[in-house]
């Protein structure tokens, strides 16, 4: 038996499906479920995307190893009937995916999805909960870059580069992946690292915060993630709303528990 959250499905011929998952034990891996397309009766509704399974491998053949027994251990009925919620799940089941090790124990990386989807089921989807956990997934997978102040010479930035390590002044230096970003959003992204809750100053500065975010992910990736462009604009989450919730990224990792994990 082993522990996965489902990243993704994709149909194969005319009656199976690939489902992408990411475990403690191998990473992210790949299995396939036959006849999923043709019966729910087998599967049920396990195979939804960010459901956290529990499953047991059939007898394989060649090639992909098959699902046998799939359970759910946590289903993400409430994100699914939200579409904000909905979009930044997908957008961090395809990030996770780019970036999880296949068929290498990532614990760390799996305990942070894990914490997030949880903090996505049970609150709002709100800007301050992404970037938290997005910040720590940076420092996670060896990016822990330094949003303020300028890496050369320890005064303003309004550049970010990922081959510079983070901010760094205009004047300071030149790097090819520089791009221009707000002073005000990163030193806002320096205060989540640090872990300071602020939601209203990262709503108030989301599509800068955003920007300079996925900039720094297509760098690691190699491309734009697609599901990017579902949280710009995210929908406005009211001072009411973000007042009710007691802490909106108080049930997720900052990126100083990472190396705790």
């Amino acid at each position: 038996m082993i522990d996965g959250i489902v990243l993704r499905t994709v149909q194969y011929r005319d009656h199976d499906v690939i489902v992408e998952l990411l475990t403690a034990e191998e990473g992210r891996l790949s299995a396939i479920a036959r006849g999923a397309k043709k019966s729910r009766k087998r599967y049920g509704a396990a195979l939804e995307l960010g459901n956290r399974v529990r499953l047991e491998f059939g007898r394989g053949g060649k090639g992909l190893r098959a699902v046998g027994t799939i359970d759910v251990v946590k289903p993400t009925k409430a994100v699914l009937r939200d579409l904000d919620r909905f979009h930044q799940l997908s957008y961090a089941l395809e990030l996770t995916g780019r970036l999880a090790p296949e068929g290498q124990p990532d614990r760390s990386g799996y305990l942070l999805l894990d914490a997030f989807l949880d903090r996505l089921d049970a609150w709002p989807a709100t800007p301050l909960g992404l970037v938290t956990w997005e910040i720590a997934v940076l420092a996670h997978h060896g990016f822990a870059l330094q949003f303020w102040p300028c890496v050369c010479t320890g005064g303003g930035a309004d550049m970010l580069s990922l081959a510079a390590g983070g901010a760094y002044g205009r004047g300071a230096g030149s790097y090819a992946d520089g791009l221009a970003i707000d002073p005000t959003a990163l030193h806002q992204l320096a205060q989540v690292g640090a872990g300071a809750e602020s939601p209203i100053a990262i709503q108030t500065h989301y599509v800068e915060i955003r920007r300079a975010l996925d900039h720094v992910w297509a760098q690691i990736t190699g491309k734009p993630l697609r599901s990017a462009r579902f949280l710009e604009p995210l929908n406005p989450v009211s001072t009411e709303k973000l007042n009710e919730s007691p802490s909106p990224a108080s049930a997720l990792p900052t990126s100083s528990d990472v190396k705790t994990l």
